[in-house]
């Protein structure tokens, strides 16, 4: 079974690893980006299913760093969750009314309930949106039955 991996964009390494060990306790696979530059070059080489993104990054803040993500195609869809020690809650309401809103935001400290409960819903979401695109495109792969009033008048043609 492959796990889902969680991407932890945070300037501070030790932080870092806290919150890796946090989301390896319940069994999801974690790699660490210390800005937005080492974080886009991690996304192009394995995607992950979550960004946890620092607001306060040393090169982009990040809510700049979500709004490149949904810009771009290849990754609007990723799952992002903003946190910040500086943007107080308004600011972050108003962030998550834009066309670059994360899928969800957490203020300092850290409330790692919160957190793991704010990730876990949004990768459930996230598998099951993969899961219906799953069907469709299993739909679409069988050809279309004609309707049986169209194969009648078909086979009169003949």
């Amino acid at each position: 079974m492959e796990h889902k991996r969680v991407l932890i964009v945070e300037p501070d390494n030790a932080f870092a690893l806290s919150l890796a060990a946090i989301f390896r306790d319940d069994g999801l696979a974690t790699r660490v980006a210390a800005s937005a530059a080492e974080a886009e070059l991690e996304i192009a080489q394995r995607p992950p299913d979550l960004c946890l993104v620092r607001a306060e990054l040393p090169d982009l803040s990040g809510f700049s760093f979500c709004a490149r993500l949904r810009h771009e195609p290849a990754t609007a869809h990723l799952a992002v969750v903003l946190y910040s020690s500086e943007t107080g809650p308004e600011a972050l309401a108003e962030h998550a009314r834009t066309p670059w809103a994360a899928n969800g935001y957490l203020a300092m400290p850290l409330d790692t309930d919160a957190l793991r409960t704010l990730a876990a819903d949004i990768l459930a979401r996230a598998e099951q949106v993969e899961s219906a695109d799953d069907a469709v495109i299993e739909e679409l792969e069988e050809p279309p039955a004609a309707p049986e009033a169209l194969r009648e008048r078909r086979d009169h043609a003949r």
